[in-house]
């Protein structure tokens, strides 16, 4: 009989990696169409988002700062790759446009998400590319 390790977590249920890179690829479609509605169908009620500006909690709290985000500005996103392994899901790609500070972005980035184990998306780590200082 295997002896259960406490500090290796359970293993995913079947086929959440695959649910879970699906609802990422969804996610930024429905953003891209501005479809809030659809975005926040694909949010754990516990969602958390991780970026820049701080962290923000709650699927209302998210819908309210992807409203904001997408109230202004020429924002877009071109995901060159997502992928998934257990419970969590990663996608690179870039970030391109009038931002809502009115400055021009163009960034590459990395985005973390980890999956509730209904296979919502439960949270969300942005990391951003820089460049080294000079």
């Amino acid at each position: 009989m295997p002896v259960e390790d406490p500090y290796r977590p359970a293993p995913p249920p079947a086929g959440l990696p695959a649910a879970g890179v699906d609802h990422v690829r969804l996610q930024y479609a429905y953003l891209a169409a501005r479809d809030i509605d659809g975005y926040l169908s694909l949010l754990d009620g516990d969602m958390s988002v991780d970026g820049p500006g701080g962290t923000v909690r709650g699927r209302e709290a998210v819908g309210a700062l992807r409203g904001r985000q997408l109230s202004g500005g020429s924002m877009s996103c071109a995901v060159a790759q997502v992928v998934a392994s257990g419970n969590t899901v990663a996608a690179v790609g870039r970030y391109r446009g009038d931002a809502l500070h009115g400055r021009w972005v163009d960034a590459e980035f990395c985005e973390v998400f980890a999956l509730a184990p209904s296979g919502l998306l439960l949270s969300q780590k942005t990391y951003y590319r820089v460049d080294p200082p000079t």
